[in-house]
């Protein structure tokens, strides 16, 4: 039984008082009578019976006192007959106020001319241009409005440089790791690839970007949404790492975002790195590959709707099978005669059985016998055909 299979293609003080001197009290003492007695006729009179004189003699030795009497003018004075102060006593609260310790006000006085004003904007003029255009009004001068810099780019510098030029300077500091400032793109990652890379992870193209083709030149725009497998319109509906890449053959067109791929590691379980993508001349894009579908071909699972899963196998290099999605699917079910695979229904081949024509077989799995119905046995092919490390057969 030979199986026929299809080849690959497809990318924050009062007054003192009067103490004068008083009065002499002096004594007079002068010397005791000292002459001869009396021896004349005696004094018919009665005797002399006085007591004598016994008084001592004056032996003071005192200084006489010579001094004027005091005879100053005794004081007249009126006396004070003023008002007693009735006034009511002060009750207001203590001053507990802090003193004022600042420092005394040393400037200098102002001694500029005074501002004459301004009759026009020439008299305000200060000959820059990146503070803005200045301008007299009701006589002051007002400041004018600086120039606006701005190029955009979250990364970059934007300064007024004089005479008025505007420059824009990348700062990678701006950036996270891993990222460098582009003059154009903003913060984009540090890239080997030139200008970005089109394999997942990508690198070269800003935040919110991804690296598609555009025709055969790779460039950055904005990131779909769509997942590897998915139906898709044009190349920016796919997420990053991947294209939107027709599926069907050379008169149907079916979209779907296919992985782009540099080896097999690249790609999905049980997929494979085996299609280059030409630049519609047959002349392969350097450096663009893209990775098969990986699809149950006995079950058939694992494709969008509107696709079935086939398998191929590589036409040069190891000549590994694999499988992936096509349309439009055959017609063709048991027992129907075909020319090709495409002529069958999805899950079957087209066998040559060894009658007159070649017959369109359900495909199985020949461990368990998967596929075939009632009354059909799992056949192996006379060549061995082994996908994914199971081997397939036909029912017959």
């Amino acid at each position: 039984m030979v199986l026929l299979v299809a080849c690959a293609e497809g990318g924050g003080n009062r007054p003192a008082s009067d103490s004068g001197t008083s009065d002499d009290t002096g004594a007079d003492v002068g010397p005791m009578d000292g002459n001869v007695p009396d021896t004349g006729s005696p004094d018919g009179s009665l005797p002399d019976t006085g007591v004598p004189d016994t008084g001592a003699p004056d032996s003071g030795t005192g200084t006489p006192d010579t001094s004027t009497p005091d005879t100053g003018t005794p004081d007249t004075g009126t006396p004070d007959t003023g008002t007693t102060d009735t006034g009511t006593p002060d009750t207001g609260t203590t001053d507990t106020g802090t003193p004022d310790t600042g420092a005394p006000d040393a400037g200098a006085p102002d001694t500029g001319t005074p501002d004459a004003g301004c009759t026009g904007a020439a008299d305000c003029d200060d000959g820059l241009t990146c503070n803005g255009t200045e301008r007299c009004e009701l006589g002051a001068c007002v400041s004018g409005t600086p120039p606006i810099c701005d190029d955009g780019v979250a990364c970059t510098v934007n300064q007024c440089v004089e005479p008025g030029t505007c420059t824009y300077t990348p700062d990678h500091g701006l950036c996270g790791a891993g990222f460098t400032c582009d003059m154009t793109a903003g913060c984009t990652a540090t890239c080997s690839d030139t200008p970005c890379r089109l394999i997942s992870p990508q690198c070269g193209c800003p935040t919110g970007q991804g690296c598609f083709l555009s025709g055969t030149t790779r460039a950055c725009a904005n990131l779909g949404t769509l997942a590897e497998g998915d139906p898709c319109s044009t190349a920016t509906d796919c997420s990053a790492g991947t294209m939107c890449l027709n599926a069907g053959d050379s008169t149907t067109v079916f979209n779907i975002c296919t992985r782009h791929c540099a080896t097999d590691s690249d790609c999905a379980t049980d997929s494979l790195c085996v299609y280059e993508l030409n630049d519609g001349t047959g002349t392969p894009i350097p450096g663009v590959r893209l990775c098969s579908h990986a699809c149950d071909i006995v079950r058939q699972t694992g494709c969008t709707a509107g696709t079935y899963c086939v398998g191929y196998r590589e036409s040069t290099g190891a000549m590994r099978r694999f499988t992936d999605c096509s349309t439009p699917e055959g017609s063709g079910g048991r027992g129907a005669t075909c020319v090709t695979n495409t002529d069958c229904q999805g899950g079957y081949a087209c066998v040559d059985t060894g009658g007159t024509s070649d017959q369109c077989l359900h495909l199985c799995e020949t461990a368990t016998g998967v596929g075939c119905i009632s009354g059909e046995s799992c056949s192996s092919f006379s060549t061995p055909y082994i996908l994914n490390g199971d081997e397939i057969g036909a029912c017959l």
